[in-house]
């Protein structure tokens, strides 16, 4: 991060509890978190670089989800989502999430969807929904048929996260 000075970082899967308040030098964090009773599981979130303003933008969602607008040149809304793979999902909850997002606007995140669109070897439920949203919104996918996900071997990715982590909880 500190090479790149990315503007904005989507997260997925934090497993933060409500009581974890994390600082990342450098970036400001919105972030939802979900628990289950003692147990903190799923939640995202957004690193905002300090030298690019934002504003966060309100929605009212049950799913995982943050959104903030950030001025670049012009503004747009990044929006981050997680939907576990167990949790039920349908188009119209997607859409009334989408409908509140200020345009133009990025939607990213882990839907845990598969389609042959974004590089998958099968096609599930849940990539027939997005599919469905992609063609049904006009919206458009931002991805060359490559893999969507990679798995990272965490005594690699410790030391690029560490110098930046001023608190971490789980």
């Amino acid at each position: 991060m500190n090479e790149h000075l990315p503007v904005c970082v989507a997260l997925q899967e934090t497993h933060l509890k409500p009581s974890c308040t994390s600082n990342i030098r450098g970036y400001s964090i919105l972030q939802k978190n979900c628990n289950t009773g003692e147990r903190a599981c799923g939640g995202v979130a957004l690193l905002i670089n300090h030298a690019t303003p934002f504003s966060p933008v309100l929605i009212r969602t049950s799913l995982q989800a943050v959104a903030v607008q950030v001025s670049i040149f012009s503004a747009v809304t990044i929006c981050n989502v997680y939907l576990p793979p167990n949790a039920p999902l349908n188009f119209r909850e997607l859409q009334e999430l989408i409908d509140q997002l200020p345009s133009p606007f990025i939607l990213l995140g882990d839907f845990n969807a598969h389609h042959l669109l974004w590089g998958c070897q099968d096609v599930n439920s849940r990539g027939k929904v997005v599919e469905k949203l992609l063609t049904e919104l006009d919206l458009t996918l931002l991805n060359d048929g490559s893999n969507t996900y990679f798995i990272l071997q965490l005594n690699h990715l410790a030391p690029l996260i560490c110098p930046y982590a001023l608190h971490h909880c789980y």
